[in-house]
């Protein structure tokens, strides 16, 4: 399953587009901002 990392500060938004990618079949990850993306990035890429 592809994985997505949608990075933005916004929590509406973030959490409307993890709904309508989790509809359409993507596996997502979530961050509030760039430090905290950049981690998650690199925890998804090194597993």
């Amino acid at each position: 399953m592809p994985k997505i990392l949608v990075v933005d500060d916004e929590q509406n938004m973030r959490t409307g587009l993890k709904d309508n990618l989790e509809f359409e079949g993507y596996d997502v990850e979530t961050a509030n901002d760039g430090e905290q993306g950049l981690k998650k990035f690199l925890r998804i890429v090194i597993t």
